[in-house]
């Protein structure tokens, strides 16, 4: 049988930037995509490089983006503070929650977009998009 599982029960969070800080639901979530970690990777071939074959050195390494969909609600305070993270140029810690606690996936990162779809035979939903900056913590207890 597979261990499949499916995200059911997800939680995006923002932190308080308290000490210690405590973390804060966004609201129905609807989908979230998690950082996506990727590294540059930069040619280092040279005239006698073995074969003729290309080779490679290790790059930087980027947390990528992180992004959740909502169901948007214009007056509750967790839009407030998704449009006033957008507004300012200072990273806000925020934290995925698979599964109630036990893996969590935080990270730091600067808003760049909040998205509301407000279509006249539909729930209204909002997208939020953060670039991680720094390295971002998975962890699994």
């Amino acid at each position: 049988m597979s261990d499949a599982d499916i995200g059911h029960g997800a939680v995006f969070k923002r932190g308080d930037g308290e000490d210690p800080e405590v973390f804060t639901s966004i609201g129905e979530v609807l989908n979230i995509t998690p950082p996506s970690i990727t590294k540059d990777v930069i040619d280092a071939t040279h005239t006698g490089s073995p074969d003729r074959y290309r080779e490679f050195i290790v790059g930087l390494r980027d947390g990528g983006e992180a992004s959740v969909e909502i169901q948007f609600k214009p007056d509750s305070p967790a839009v407030a503070n998704m449009i006033a993270d957008c507004e300012s140029d200072q990273p806000v810690n925020y934290q995925i929650d698979f599964d109630g606690g036990t893996t969590v996936w935080d990270f730091a990162g600067l808003a760049t977009a909040f998205e509301p779809s407000i279509p006249v035979d539909d729930k209204m939903t909002a997208t939020f998009t953060v670039k991680v900056t720094g390295r971002p913590a998975f962890a699994s207890a």
